[in-house]
């Protein structure tokens, strides 16, 4: 027979009451005996010598009788009893498809938010200060930071501020570290103050920027004032009329919407609606809960709101949400196609409860589309607009032609900006031991905090290795020396099974591109870094064609997903113009959009990082260094280990090409001159002789010299004062034309 403990968890999950935290000796979850958005029943078994007994304490001040008749349990259960006492009842926990168990909705694919607008970030004062007190760091949106956590003191502090229409705000506060209830706590000994102007959530707490909370003004006249407590949790009250309404935020969000992809989000409560609008996305709030949302709005305001539109609704992860969906889905489902586009239904999943949730944490990507399974729910049938060219198919392929006007135009989005973008590949390229591997590491080990210069600032993300040159032992240690956070470090192995014979082999391409995509999306990898990209080529990584086919469906699987992917390749040795070095074909250089050289000065050590080639910037050329120094951590046996990582990351003047050939011992003048030393040569040579041929430019610098034509090349395109301009020889009368090259006058 079970302990007490175990009876009141079984108890719990029967009802299906949603778990914040959970151990095998303290719960903190939904109370059964009272409406509970915010789980706030605390659950803890306590022992005494051999006896022990189940303590039940609701922050919301229900009493424990009535959380035991809730559960249908007896007083007496609430105490361990003798192993043979049959009469104790036993509690069995039902089998759930998800949390909000009900036969006519299931979950399906994954869904990751889209649509986003361009709307004004605004802040408030509380935010304001908290950002100045915690350290915070801003991203691509100015409401959003990272800063330093009160509770755990890591820099996993995510902020968000969120503006009230008209000048009210609050903050939300998340850290990935911590459970809501301790930063509620550290907040409240951060500050004694805080307590007054906090409530707890699922993921994160609320902070409003003084005691009377924030007041949510519908356009009709009803009011919805949202207030903290005092003791972690909420009060709610409306005002107004009691008929049927509009949307909240019906009369701001259609301002925002995307004029091709029109997304709109409808949520349930106005905190969600306003955190939605505040990360970047449409939504509007529906009145009342799952039991009135009928009867307080009114189906053609709302349908008025959305029309022509593309409608998620947002389901919350509890037993409440899906009778909400059923009530939503009646308003709607019969317009999908007329007066919408499409309706979708969408549920949080790993502890992504609601939109609020999403807001707080970053995880846009935590949810998966609904589907009731008793209604069929159709989807537009595409409609080939007057003009468009009609597709060709033959033989399985398939050509069609899209007009540029219906193509949508969006900046490039970067992980670490200007280095590494999304959806396309990476490249870092560098000699054997000068920390390519190191460099890759530190990037993603930001990723993982959040802490990356980029869009993705604030939001932490997974990342996975393929890394056939070290084992993963040598990986955690580098990574753990780094700050990565581990829990969201995942270390790739392929194995292959055949006639009961199992071998790992490593990532091959193509062959592994779709079940590559597959574990990617599975588990929400946002970064890959494949280690060295030249194990994953199923062919010659020196012939263009093999190399074209490993790497084009990797390219298309970052563009799928939207994530970014770096490799890591070799410089061939000697010294020359840094851009050549890299091992392999040049289809390396030209699938990749962003290429990172590294180089190691023998003499100072130093290290230099180069943006040879950046698609998506004008910041190609520009160069960053960095020392590498030793950190010592603890292996798992106890022993200490120094651990290389990267210090000092700031720009720089010097450039790979410079340091290369710096390298190189001997007397080889080719491969010891810098760029500078070229250009300085070209611009006298061409004062002296006057407008001359290349053919003849580039004989007279091997020969006074040794400079390649490539460097010549690369000099002309770097001199500015004066500039080296090419003209037609008037004097040549043979077939085709001669260009001549002289300085601009």
């Amino acid at each position: 027979m079970g302990t007490s403990y175990q009876t009141v968890i079984d108890a719990l999950e029967a009802r299906h009451c949603r778990f914040d935290r959970r151990t095998d000796t303290q719960a903190v979850c939904q109370c059964p005996a009272h409406e509970d958005n915010n789980p706030s029943l605390s659950v803890t078994y306590k022992r005494d010598g051999d006896k022990a007994k189940t303590l039940l304490n609701c922050f919301a001040g229900c009493t424990v009788d009535s959380i035991v008749a809730a559960l249908g349990l007896k007083e007496s259960d609430l105490f361990d009893h003798d192993r043979n006492d049959e009469t104790i009842p036993q509690h069995t926990a039902m089998p759930r498809e998800n949390s909000t168990h009900a036969p006519q909705w299931r979950r399906c694919d994954s869904y990751v938010f889209a649509g986003m607008i361009d709307n004004t970030p605004l802040t408030g004062t509380e935010y304001n200060r908290l950002c100045e007190q915690t350290q915070a760091a801003h991203g691509a949106r100015a409401n959003i930071a990272m800063g330093a956590c009160p509770n755990c003191k890591n820099r996993t502090l995510r902020l968000v501020c969120v503006a009230v229409p008209p000048s009210q705000y609050f903050t939300l506060a998340h850290c990935e570290h911590c459970s809501a209830r301790d930063l509620f706590e550290a907040f409240t000994t951060f500050d004694a103050s805080m307590k007054r102007r906090m409530s707890v959530s699922d993921t994160h707490v609320v902070i409003y920027e003084n005691d009377n909370g924030v007041r949510f003004a519908y356009p009709d006249g009803v009011t919805v004032c949202r207030k903290a407590d005092g003791k972690g949790g909420k009060r709610i009250r409306r005002q107004g009329d009691k008929g049927k309404h509009v949307p909240y935020l019906s009369d701001v969000v259609l301002d925002y919407l995307p004029a091709r992809d029109k997304t709109i989000y409808v949520v349930e409560g106005e905190k969600d609606a306003t955190a939605l609008l505040a990360a970047g996305y449409a939504a509007v709030s529906l009145l009342g809960g799952a039991a009135n949302v009928t009867a307080c709005n009114d189906p053609a305001a709302l349908l008025d709101t959305v029309r022509g539109c593309n409608v998620v609704c947002v389901v919350d992860d509890d037993r409440q949400g899906l009778a909400w969906a059923d009530a939503v889905h009646g308003m709607l489902a019969s317009h999908i196609g007329k007066d919408i586009i499409s309706l979708r239904f969408i549920q949080g999943r790993d502890g992504i409860h609601d939109a609020g949730d999403a807001a707080a944490t970053g995880r846009f990507d935590a949810f998966n589309v609904l589907k009731r399974s008793d209604l069929t729910q159709p989807e537009p049938e595409p409609q080939q607009e007057q003009g468009d060219a009609p597709a060709c198919v033959r033989n399985g392929r398939r050509i069609a032609l899209t007009a540029a006007s219906d193509v949508k135009v969006e900046r490039p989005v970067f992980l670490h900006s200007p280095l590494v973008p999304t959806k396309v590949l990476t490249l870092i390229a560098g000699r054997a031991g000068v920390s390519k591997s190191t460099l890759s590491i530190d990037i993603a080990a930001k990723a993982t905090n959040g802490t990356l210069e980029g869009d993705w600032q604030g939001r932490p993300v997974n990342v996975a290795f393929a890394a056939i040159e070290d084992d993963a032992g040598m990986q955690k240690a580098r990574l753990q020396a780094a700050g990565a956070n581990m829990r969201r470090v995942l270390f790739m192995t392929v194995d292959d099974t055949r006639n009961g014979s199992t071998i790992s082999t490593g990532l091959r391409l193509p062959d592994d591109a779709a079940i590559l995509s597959d574990t990617l999306r599975e588990h929400d990898v946002k970064l890959l870094v494949i280690d060295p990209i030249t194990s994953a080529i199923d062919g010659n990584t020196n012939d263009r064609d093999d190399v074209r086919d490993s790497l084009d469906p990797l390219a298309a699987i970052a563009q799928k997903l939207e994530i970014a992917i770096i490799g890591i390749a070799h410089f061939n040795k000697g010294g020359g113009y840094a851009s050549d070095k890299v091992s392999g074909s040049h289809a390396f250089r030209d699938v990749v959009r962003s290429m990172l050289l590294v180089a190691k000065d023998d003499e100072t050590g130093e290290c230099v990082v180069t943006l040879d080639k950046s698609s998506y910037t004008q910041q190609d050329g520009t160069s960053y260094r960095y020392e590498l120094q030793s950190r010592f951590i603890t292996d798992d046996d106890g022993k200490r280990m120094g651990v290389p990582i990267i210090a000092g990351f700031t720009s720089s003047n010097r450039n790979v090409h410079d340091v290369i050939n710096r390298n190189v011992a001997g007397g080889d003048t080719t491969a010891r001159a810098n760029d500078h030393e070229v250009e300085e040569w070209l611009t006298s040579y061409l004062a002296e002789n006057g407008p001359t041929t290349f053919k003849q430019i580039a004989d007279d610098a091997k020969d006074a010299e040794g400079y390649t034509s490539e460097q010549l090349r690369n000099a002309r395109k770097r001199a500015r004062d004066p500039q080296i301009v090419t003209m037609k020889d008037p004097d040549y009368t043979g077939r085709g034309q001669r260009r001549l090259w002289q300085l601009e006058t």
